[in-house]
């Protein structure tokens, strides 16, 4: 049969209330020569992002065809199915659920605007059977959501002169079965306009359930039901990542929300002789040391940070407080996949011994005394200079936990800790500054500068990477000169970026925060 064509804090801080002895460790007699990082942009935090977990969107499928893998179709009523008068097309009235019909494929080719795709080439055509009522199913591959679920679609009649298309959303915890679906978008199927129209349905009364999600068409001898751009979304528990870099803390703050710390031991801190700053000698955890407004300021380089102003200071507890016990942790974070704690560290003055550190990871509290160590079982010491250490957290992948950063030094000075980052980014690492490159300005908003000097770079490649290593983009050049490109960006959300840039004899990666104004 045919139809006709139709044209128309919580925080764990322990401050004392009591004056303290002070106790006095001096500068060096030497400095050390540390290359100074530079760095812009306040990054202090944890990310989440609403992550897509399927889409569909028929781009990926071959004209025509009836199969959408991963996703599932159920043609339940085995009906053949209405034709275009005049129109022809693989599969036209044969028994099908959904058809990926490109009307511009077709012969001749439909250019009626009423059956054009919501976005792209093609779209989810499911026609009216001969035999109504349909009984056709769009199925999601299985899917695990976490919180806050979402699924979304745009759905369209392409005619009302036969009544509108008539449909149902349906979720499934079992398996992909139709008689394993229960219906959640009402007790009457939905109409679908003329026009494209997003639709929404929330799935956060299946938080952290494995589900299948369906729409089902259920016209009766209407003509030809649309969908397009289906997409299921789902929230993080917490966040996927963190970082911590001090910059957006004021200087000598002993608070670092989001993160967190403890003091388990307390006790007066050693002073540093003849100078002075905000809470010097108190008892404390970590505090967000800035050498350049120390009174006076100490322009010795072996206090200065890895980058920027300010990072993260543990000075060490007198006796009879010390071994120290003191806590870093990071907000409480869903890590993904391939997950890794990455961060930079020094011993100031190793005349007092080096310093000692843990990192743990905790899956219940803050209680330090709930983390277990992931860096093995003797403490390590932080190098003399700033040095890179990454340890690896594949034992969390997919789980809620807390990471720490326990520093454990006896009786020493200051340990020092600056550029810390948890999460995935694919071993996305910022190249060091002696690469020769500079980029600017940083904070970036839609435009880059990348100075590069007499280094051949090359013109295509460069990719910029959100921190868990998925492309985001690939930024056109839209100026060159001798030693320097200019680079157009996508405006971002506000955070942390890699800018991938390939040379001829190896490729350097940029970190890039974007504002996000």
């Amino acid at each position: 049969m045919e139809r006709r064509f139709i044209l128309f804090n919580l925080f764990f801080l322990f401050l004392s209330t009591y004056v303290a002895a002070q106790q006095q460790r001096s500068l060096p007699s030497e400095t050390r020569n540390i290359a100074k990082y530079e760095k812009t942009g306040n990054n202090a935090g944890a990310s989440t992002s609403i992550k897509t977990i399927y889409s569909m969107d028929f781009e990926s499928v071959t004209d025509f065809s009836l199969n959408f893998s991963p996703w599932i179709t159920f043609d339940k009523d085995t009906s053949a199915t209405y034709q275009v008068n005049g129109v022809t097309f693989p599969h036209s009235g044969s028994p099908f659920a959904f058809i990926a019909f490109n009307p511009a494929q077709t012969t001749p080719p439909m250019t009626d605007l009423n059956i054009q795709p919501h976005s792209g080439s093609r779209f989810g055509g499911c026609f009216d059977d001969e035999t109504s009522p349909n009984n056709d199913w769009f199925i999601s591959p299985h899917i695990h959501l976490e919180t806050g679920g979402s699924f979304s679609f745009w759905v369209k009649s392409y005619t009302a002169n036969y009544g509108l298309e008539k449909y149902e959303v349906a979720i499934s915890v079992t398996d992909s079965n139709p008689s394993s679906f229960t219906i959640i978008s009402g007790a009457t199927p939905l109409a679908a306009d003329t026009f494209w129209t997003k639709k929404n349905f929330s799935l956060s009364a299946y938080n952290n359930q494995n589900v299948y999600v369906a729409i089902q068409c259920v016209s009766e001898a209407a003509f030809l039901f649309m969908i397009d751009d289906i997409e299921v979304t789902t929230t993080p528990s917490a966040p996927s990542s963190a970082w911590l870099d001090f910059e957006s803390i004021s200087d000598f703050s002993l608070t670092f929300y989001p993160w967190m710390t403890i003091d388990v031991n307390g006790g007066a801190t050693y002073n540093i002789t003849n100078y002075s700053f905000p809470n010097t000698g108190d008892p404390f955890a970590f505090i967000a040391f800035n050498p350049a407004t120390v009174s006076p300021p100490i322009t010795d380089n072996g206090i200065l940070p890895h980058s920027g102003n300010k990072y993260g200071a543990c000075f060490s507890s007198a006796p009879p407080s010390n071994p120290n016990n003191k806590w870093l942790i990071s907000p409480l974070l869903h890590l993904t996949s391939n997950p890794h704690i990455e961060f930079w560290t020094k011993t100031y003055n190793p005349d007092y011994g080096y310093e000692k550190y843990n990192v743990a990871v905790s899956t219940t509290s803050l209680n330090p005394n709930t983390f277990v160590s992931v860096s093995g079982p003797v403490p390590l010491e932080a190098p003399e200079n700033w040095g890179y250490r990454r340890y690896e957290l594949n034992g969390y992948a997919n789980m809620d936990v807390y990471v720490g950063i326990q520093c454990v030094t006896d009786n020493g000075f200051i340990f020092m800790i600056d550029d810390i980052f948890i999460g995935e980014n694919l071993g996305i690492q910022d190249s060091f500054p002696e690469d020769g490159v500079t980029v600017f300005p940083n904070p970036a908003r839609d435009r880059i500068f990348i100075n590069f000097g007499n280094r051949l770079m090359r013109h295509s490649g460069i990719v910029l990477y959100n921190t868990l290593g998925e492309a985001v983009c690939n930024p056109a050049i839209v100026s060159k000169l001798a030693g320097s490109y200019e680079l157009k960006l996508p405006r971002q959300n506000g955070g942390v970026y890699f800018l991938s840039l390939p040379f001829e004899e190896r490729t350097v990666n940029k970190k890039i925060i974007f504002d996000g104004d």
